[in-house]
């Protein structure tokens, strides 16, 4: 398993694949809509947000996709690789978070961040972000206001 970050070039050639895989995994913050889709296909392309693609060794086969944004804080100025979206789209070997984990987390810590800090709502992310010795202590509240809904094309 390789995770390669995607060129805009790349982003473009294979939109729909990341389009449906970013659909499936917004965070409970977001307000889903076609706008939304492409002020995220635009932050890809000029490398705001960046894209990852976890694909098979001999790169013939994507796995998934993951998002990812250096987040700082306003008020502190403390830098953090956000995982914003991530989406596996086939079985996988277990190892394949840890090699992730491993991979972000140098490309993290090359980029001054402090943290890599993830939402999740999945106990199988959370028992495994234990598992990678992550912090699952702390939870995000959600007060929902809007409800808003893009669902995935086939």
């Amino acid at each position: 398993m390789k995770l390669l970050k995607f060129s805009p070039t790349q982003i473009m050639e294979n939109w729909p694949y990341i389009k449906e895989c970013i659909l499936l995994s917004l965070p409970p913050y977001v307000l889903a809509s076609q706008d939304t889709l492409l002020r995220i296909q635009e932050q890809l392309l000029v490398e705001y947000l960046e894209c990852w693609a976890c694909v098979e060794d001999d790169l013939k086969k994507f796995l998934g996709i993951v998002t990812t944004q250096i987040a700082v804080d306003d008020l502190t100025l403390t830098r953090n690789l956000l995982i914003f979206t991530v989406t596996i789209t086939e079985e996988h070997e277990d190892d394949i978070w840890l090699q992730g984990y491993e991979y972000l987390s140098k490309y993290a810590k090359v980029r001054g961040c402090a943290s890599i800090i993830a939402y999740t709502n999945q106990e199988q992310v959370v028992m495994l972000a234990t598992r990678l010795q992550g912090d699952t202590s702390w939870r995000m509240l959600r007060f929902p206001l809007l409800d808003s809904k893009v669902e995935p094309t086939n």
